[in-house]
C-alpha cells in the first residue's frame, strides 16, 4: 500500500505466463502476456497497472545461426490521473556461434510510445552489434 495518505491503493488482477509452440525441432514460437504494478513519481498517483502481451519467433538454422523476430505491445493506466500510455515494439535479430564460448550477434528493435499528455509521443529505432564471450 502507498505510504502516503492522499494516495489511493494500487488495486488489479495480475498475471505473468507463456506458451511456448515447437512445430519443428528448430523452430519455437513464444507468446506471452504479463500484468505489472509500476510505481510512479507522478502526483495524485499511486502508479499505474501495465499490460504487456507479445509473440517471438525463433528460428535454428543448424548449428551455428540463429534467427528471431517479435513483437509486443504495452498498455499502461495510471490510477488516479486520466492517463494513458501506449507502447509497440518490434524486433529481430541474428546470432552467429563460432564456438559454445563465442558468439558475435546483430539486433535490431523499433519502439513507438503513445501517451494521452500532449507531446509526449515518439519513436525509436535501435541497432546493436555486440561479441558475446562466455565461459
Amino acid at each position: 500500500s502507498p505510504a502516503g495518505p492522499k494516495l489511493g491503493d494500487l488495486t488489479g488482477a495480475t498475471f505473468d505466463g507463456s506458451l511456448i509452440w515447437s512445430p519443428t525441432r528448430l523452430t519455437r514460437v513464444t507468446l506471452t502476456a504479463k500484468t505489472a504494478f509500476e510505481p510512479t513519481t507522478l502526483a495524485g498517483s499511486p502508479g499505474s497497472i501495465a499490460r504487456t502481451v507479445g509473440v517471438t519467433v525463433n528460428q535454428q538454422f543448424g548449428r551455428q545461426m540463429a534467427a528471431e523476430a517479435g513483437l509486443s505491445a504495452t498498455d499502461r493506466r495510471y490510477q488516479g490521473l486520466p492517463l494513458e500510455e501506449r507502447s509497440t515494439t518490434a524486433k529481430a535479430g541474428l546470432t552467429w556461434s563460432f564456438n559454445p564460448n563465442v558468439q558475435a550477434f546483430l539486433r535490431t528493435q523499433y519502439d513507438r510510445f503513445h501517451s494521452t499528455t500532449a507531446g509526449a509521443d515518439y519513436d525509436v529505432g535501435t541497432v546493436t552489434i555486440g561479441l558475446r564471450l562466455q565461459k
